[in-house]
């Protein structure tokens, strides 16, 4: 173990599990310092370097935050995702997405620069950690449109809200939602895909 604030080496160790996980990417201690990240998206236990979990992909950059959520940086195509994390159970507490390609996360816990290159250029974008992404007074782990302020609640999970706020409407709607006229049925949305009330699942399905 190497002490950050001397440099002092105290004992050397090496994970038991020669083979069995990929080793590669970044290196992120939590703060406590009984964790460590690392960019394949395995978690190893600082004391014995023994594997404690998995966030089941790769990341590109990552940051604990003091009270101990991580914030994860992945990129898919020219997308970068930012998740933040209960760090617990690893619970997605928020959620954003930024075109280009994902660097780095920096800044402090109440406000970060996330970097990525986009079409061969480097761009930066805020990022400030919040339980409500949308100001809506609903957290974002309840929210079912947790960056659009005008909707909240999505019982069968179609992408289609039951209802709109208290005071919204679809003119509100960031995200270009419409409501749900089948909101206990995800085969069906539009009036258009049922007759009498009642839901007819083929009439979404594609030819």
């Amino acid at each position: 173990m190497i002490y950050q604030t001397t440099g002092i080496r105290s004992s050397t160790g090496e994970t038991p599990y020669h083979g069995d996980h990929p080793i590669g990417g970044v290196i992120r201690p939590s703060p406590n310092g009984q964790t460590i990240l690392l960019g394949v998206g395995d978690f190893y236990a600082q004391s014995d370097l023994t594997w404690s979990g998995t966030l089941g992909a790769q990341i590109t950059d990552a940051r604990w935050l003091a009270n101990g959520t991580l914030t994860t940086l992945t990129t898919t195509g020219n997308q970068t995702v930012l998740r933040r994390l209960n760090g617990s159970n690893l619970a997605i507490l928020e959620q954003r997405s930024y075109a280009g390609e994902a660097l780095r996360v920096v800044g402090s816990d109440a406000a970060m620069v996330v970097v990525v290159v986009n079409n061969g250029t480097v761009q930066y974008y805020s990022y400030v950690p919040s339980d409500d992404s949308d100001g809506d007074g609903v957290q974002n782990t309840t929210d079912a449109f947790p960056l659009d302020a005008a909707a909240s609640v999505d019982t069968d999970h179609d992408g289609h809200p039951d209802a709109w706020n208290a005071g919204k409407s679809q003119a509100d709607s960031t995200t270009g939602l419409t409501l749900d006229n089948y909101p206990q049925d995800s085969g069906c949305w539009l009036v258009a895909h049922g007759s009498g009330g009642v839901c007819n699942p083929g009439a979404s399905v594609p030819n």
